[in-house]
């Protein structure tokens, strides 16, 4: 009846935190694919071709009319073909970034360069600011998507003491973040724990380092 789906599972993302989620479907070979924060969660095949039943497009309603997402939805972008795997990545990036959360590859830029690597240990709780005005991304504050982690943040401005967001942010040309500029950073998932020494210096080092 020309009918598909992709979907994330019953109860597995049910933790209140944002996630990105990315879903395609190539119309030549009926390719079913589903990422979550970029990573490939499963794939499938559904008939080739044009989509015909009914004209219809449901974004978090099971066509049974179990399982509906429960929560809310910030926003939705729709494409006309499937992306290219750098072109995915490079939109989840900006997602991520705007939302303060944390991607399983490493974030690009609108020029397709990396301005973020995963792979260097520092992967858990990323956020960020970033200026491109050519794509409208001036995030001149950032603060992580996990409630669980909400003292988190980055931002230009004068103080923190009014809480996030922050309302005295400062956006002026040459004092913020510049044109094409990111300040990105994670941590390395220890705990936030303290050692006795630093560099063999007695004094207090936490455990979990951000870079």
């Amino acid at each position: 009846d020309n009918q598909f789906k992709v979907e994330t599972g019953m109860a597995t993302y049910n933790n209140n935190v944002p996630i990105v989620i990315t879903a395609d479907r190539d119309g030549v070979n009926g390719g079913l694919s589903l990422f979550i924060d970029g990573e490939l969660i499963g794939t499938n095949l559904a008939a080739a071709g044009a989509r015909t039943h009914g004209l219809e497009t449901r974004i978090g309603e099971h066509p049974g009319g179990d399982g509906n997402w429960q929560g809310d939805v910030a926003e939705v972008l729709l494409y006309n073909s499937v992306l290219t795997q750098t072109e995915r990545e490079r939109v989840e990036s900006f997602l991520a970034i705007k939302y303060g959360l944390t991607l399983d590859h490493d974030y690009l830029n609108s020029s397709n360069a990396r301005v973020y690597d995963v792979g260097l240990g520092y992967d858990s709780t990323i956020i960020g600011i970033a200026r491109e005005d050519a794509t409208g991304a001036n995030y001149v504050q950032e603060q992580s998507g996990d409630t669980t982690l909400s003292d988190i943040s980055i931002y230009f401005g004068t103080g923190y003491a009014a809480g996030f967001p922050v309302t005295a942010y400062d956006n002026t040309p040459g004092n913020a973040i510049g044109v094409g500029e990111y300040l990105i950073i994670g941590h390395n998932g220890d705990p936030v724990t303290y050692s006795e020494s630093y560099f063999g210096v007695p004094g207090r080092k936490s455990e979990r380092i951000y870079k």
